[in-house]
Formats: structure tokens, sequence, C-alpha cells
């Protein structure tokens, strides 16, 4: 009776890792693509601002003009073309937010700010 309860508990280990795995590449592969959706060969978004909810600014380069547009619910609207100097462009200076790896170092910095504060109250 033992071993089939190891064999069960095994099996049922070995069903969950797998699912796990398959969650992990499935994520990679969907990130990957909306990465590259995201990203155009004369567009890039070179950086954005979240002024409240649903609201934001976005600085972006189309071919070698600067165009700042602002996005809500309501839509999409221009407010200026930016000129700007001294421009060089990096992989630092382009935002690929799609990536299954910017999110996740994203959230782990998060958690470490959090995990920073409650021990500094602690402290206190």
């Amino acid at each position: 009776m033992k071993d089939f309860d190891i064999f069960y508990v095994l099996g049922i280990v070995l069903i969950f890792s797998s699912i796990l795995f398959l969650a992990y590449i499935t994520t990679r592969y969907l990130a990957s693509k909306a990465g590259k959706i995201a990203k155009g060969k004369y567009l890039n978004i070179i950086e954005t601002v979240a002024l409240g909810k649903d609201r934001y600014l976005h600085l972006i380069k189309v071919g070698n003009d600067f165009m700042l547009i602002s996005s809500s619910g309501k839509g999409i609207e221009l407010l200026s073309r930016v000129n700007i100097d001294n421009y060089v462009e990096n992989m630092d200076n382009r935002q690929n937010t799609f990536t299954f790896n910017n999110i996740f170092k994203y959230n782990l910095n998060k958690i470490r700010n959090i995990i920073k504060e409650v021990e500094k109250d602690k402290e206190e």
C-alpha cells in the first residue's frame, strides 16, 4: 500500500512540474511575440510617464523626429513635436516592457522595496 502512495505522490509532482514548465515556456513565447509587435523598425517608444489612472504621456521617436503624445481611455492625441539634441540611441533608451525578464525584474524590485520598508519600520 505504501508503494502505491509513493507512486501516486510522485505522479502528482511530475504532472504539476510539467504544467509549470509548459506555462513557463508558453509565457516566454507569448512575451517574445508581444515584444516584437511592440517594437517597430521606424517607430519606438522612448519613454512613458503615467499621469494617473489610464492617462499616460509617451515620447515617441518616428524616424529621426520626436513626438510627445498623450493616451487615455478617451483616445490618443498628439501634443507637440519635440526637438532633442544629443540623443544617443542605445538599448537603455529603448523600452521593451513586454519581455518576461523585464516584468520579472520589475516585480522583484517592487517586492524587495516592500521588504526593506517593512524591515525599516520594525527597526523604528
